[in-house]
């Protein structure tokens, strides 16, 4: 947001712009100061250098050397002075996702699909691409809902063609820049149309390192700056005048447009606004009227898969009361799941209710185990590196008998997170179990090691969770281990 405006502020200034003089000239550098001041007080590293390649650009509009040593100044004061940005290059965090190497996932669903994945599918696919990140807790636990890159997510959602029809919107929206700043440098008022230039190549680049576009108010601006640098390049024609018999047709298609994107934003904004009220009816333990509100949710939008979805959570509160209450929840994960076959979170959810209701039984219910064996693999080949979904298939398999594939599942995600506790915990169980003693202490060594080392210190919700072992028992095995 602030980058354009400085921008804009800053050609005015540059240009010597009749606004800026006299008292106005004071304003204008004390709003530039604070925008500068804010920019590096954000930390934003693409937004600093989308800032830099913007300045760069307006100050080269005006003189190509000028241009040239204000780069240097630039780059100087933030290598050598202490600031924020300076911190956030050095310095990183466990959670901090590499972008380069979200970039390499986006680049692998492209290769993979190449027609694209669909428009706001990225977040469903990306559990494919996901990778481990070194030093942290859980390896496998940020999800990426955008390419932090909007190039690289349009490629991946909307493939090749589509990344061939961004380019050429990118080209024919340069070209009516460069068109803008010759017209309006031709009137000797080039001062709006090379600020608002500026500030729509600082948008863009800095699409190229972060999801800033899918930010509505960002949008709203660059739909705005793109308008202004039209209006600035315009040679003084009348456009009605070119419209001619046509201007009544050209007013009633505009209106129908209008009211079909009207139609089109209201659409799933009552249907948001529906599930938004049923939550809080659920919340309030009202089911009745959760059940109207996710209704008229239904009818408004028939092939949302949430609405199923905050029905199943519906009933699997009533599950307690009611034994076939969490059937009618797996029901509508299914009908979920057909909505959107590509979310993971609907079949390990169905696995997991169905495993909670098998293992509740005093016999477990085999028919139950296999319909949540057949989920919880539903759910791995969507998401590959879940750590709930193995550990529950585990668990399964544990139910249904099957100690060798369990172990195997167990053997897989102490691969992929080491630091589930309580997956080893069951590893441990079973490699006793199977007579493997030496193994068993071995994993009873590790985990109380981790969860004496973590506990130590200050761990995340998701940390917390992933860490959760029932310790009492796992040095009770360790123990009775040592004695055998």
């Amino acid at each position: 947001f602030v980058a354009p405006a400085l921008l804009v502020a800053l050609s005015f200034l540059i240009y010597n712009h009749p606004w800026t003089r006299g008292r106005a000239k004071v304003l204008f550098f004390a709003f530039c100061a604070a925008a500068f001041f804010a920019i590096v007080m954000t930390g934003s590293r693409g937004g600093a250098l989308s800032f830099a390649v913007g300045l760069f650009v307006l100050v080269w509009i005006r003189s190509k050397k000028v241009a040239l040593i204000t780069a240097a100044l630039l780059l100087a004061l933030l290598a050598l002075i202490q600031n924020p940005i300076k911190e956030r290059v050095i310095n990183t965090e466990p959670y901090s996702y590499s972008r380069v190497d979200i970039w390499k996932s986006a680049g692998r669903m492209l290769l993979d699909h190449p027609q694209g994945v669909g428009l706001g599918n990225f977040k469903f696919y990306w559990t494919e691409y996901n990778f481990p990140v070194d030093g942290a807790i859980v390896r496998y636990g940020k999800k990426a809902a955008t390419a932090h890159g909007e190039y690289q997510h349009f490629g991946a959602e909307m493939g090749f063609l589509g990344i061939a029809a961004i380019l050429f919107g990118l080209f024919l929206l340069l070209r009516a820049c460069r068109n803008s700043i010759k017209v309006s440098v031709s009137r000797g008022d080039p001062a709006a149309a090379a600020g608002v230039s500026a500030g729509i190549i600082t948008v863009l680049v800095h699409a190229a390192v972060d999801a800033n576009l899918h930010e509505p108010g960002i949008v709203f601006l660059f739909i705005m700056l793109v308008v202004i640098m039209l209006q600035a390049g315009e040679d003084g024609r009348d456009i009605r005048a070119d419209l001619g018999q046509s201007r009544p047709m050209f007013a009633a298609a505009s209106l129908g447009w209008v009211f079909l994107m009207l139609v089109w934003a209201a659409v799933p904004a009552i249907g948001y606004y529906c599930g938004t009220k049923a939550d809080a009816a659920m919340k309030a333990g009202n089911a009745g009227e959760a059940v109207k509100f996710l209704d008229i949710a239904q009818r408004v939008e028939p092939g949302n898969a949430e609405i199923y979805n905050r029905r199943a959570a519906l009933y699997f509160r009533q599950s307690a009361g009611d034994p076939k209450a969490f059937e009618k929840a797996v029901t509508e994960l299914g009908k979920a799941a057909k909505c959107n076959p590509v979310e993971r979170s609907y079949p390990a959810i169905s696995a997991q209710i169905e495993l909670s209701a098998a293992s509740g039984k005093a016999s477990p219910d085999r028919q139950l185990l296999l319909s949540a064996l057949k989920d919880s693999e539903y759910a791995s080949r969507l998401d590959p590196f879940g750590w709930d979904i193995m550990l529950n298939r585990a668990r399964v398999l544990v139910l249904l008998g099957d100690t060798d594939n369990a172990i195997k599942a167990l053997e897989r995600l102490k691969s992929v997170e080491p630091d589930c506790l309580e997956g080893r915990r069951l590893l441990a169980v079973l490699y006793k179990k199977t007579g493997q003693k030496d193994l068993s202490a071995e994993e009873c060594r590790i985990i109380i090691e981790s969860f004496e080392k973590y506990s130590k210190g200050a761990v995340m919700p998701q940390e917390r969770q992933f860490l959760s072992v029932d310790i009492s028992a796992v040095r009770a095995l360790s123990a009775e281990l040592k004695k055998g």
